[in-house]
């Protein structure tokens, strides 16, 4: 079932963020923005229940690894993944909520707002990053020190949560440390781990039993 749940939610995330399309750099008039979110506004909507339920199974997801950590006796671990799977999976409906808006009224009624908006949801990107590193870096953590899962996934997991780390500090207007290229890293990083993850949790032998 868990399994399952992770590699859900990875293809509801992906299919979900699909309907925002090459979303203009934060750096443009906010007049370009609008104009791109009347365009993909059908997009948006259709795509955001499938992105809103992968949030909910991201969420779902690190809380049941969390479980299976600190029954593992990992208990910091399992606290410090749950957490920061909670951010992501906030993040990941932020995204959303804000999308929708601009796609269902407030591009057509103010480019200002719109691009206060979605620059808002780029700049909160760090804060995503912070979460899902996080999430994997704890979880590599209990999973080794417990047996819970192989030493091999716990170095995948620990790269990637070195990787997702770097957009707490990506602040650059462009190129790799910027947060706009930056929320791309960490959303395939997370997308990747869900599927990893829940793949060696349905063929994977742990050391130890939880």
């Amino acid at each position: 079932m868990l399994t399952l749940i992770g590699i859900t939610g990875s293809l509801l995330t992906a299919a979900g963020l699909v309907g925002v399309g090459d979303a203009p750099h934060p750096n443009q008039p906010g007049t370009v923005m609008a104009a791109h979110f009347q365009q993909v506004s059908d997009g948006v909507l259709a795509s955001a229940p499938l992105g809103q339920l992968g949030a909910i199974a991201v969420a779902g997801f690190t809380l049941a690894l969390a479980r299976r950590l600190h029954r593992a006796g990992a208990t910091t671990a399992a606290g410090l993944t749950a957490g920061g799977g909670l951010v992501a999976s906030s993040y990941l409906l932020l995204l959303h909520i804000v999308y929708t808006s601009l796609a269902y009224e407030v591009a057509s009624s103010s480019a200002e707002t719109t691009k206060a908006l979605f620059v808002g949801t780029i700049l909160a990107v760090p804060v995503n990053g912070l979460g899902v590193a996080i999430a994997l870096g704890s979880a590599a953590y209990g999973a080794a020190t417990s047996g819970l899962l192989p030493t091999w996934w716990s170095t995948i997991s620990g790269m990637g949560a070195l990787i997702a780390a770097l957009a707490i500090v990506s602040y650059a207007d462009s190129g790799y440390f910027s947060p706009d290229v930056q929320q791309q890293v960490v959303a395939n990083v997370l997308l990747l781990w869900l599927v990893v993850t829940a793949v060696v949790l349905a063929t994977g032998r742990p050391v130890r039993t939880p």
